[in-house]
């Protein structure tokens, strides 16, 4: 049987904080279940590229 995996790493912009730093959130699917989680991590919007999700 095969079991299908995707991880999306992403920042989320409703959630800033006073520093308007963007923290990184990460969705794991596997078989269509997904699992939204915070990586407990924050980074400037000007570094973060969507389009690479790095």
């Amino acid at each position: 049987m095969d079991t299908k995996i995707s991880i999306l790493f992403y920042g989320r912009k409703a959630k800033t904080t006073r520093d308007n730093p963007l923290p990184i959130y990460l969705r794991v699917t596997i078989q269509g279940r997904r699992l939204e989680l915070s990586a407990h991590r924050y980074v400037s919007p000007d570094l973060w590229s969507a389009e690479a999700a790095k």
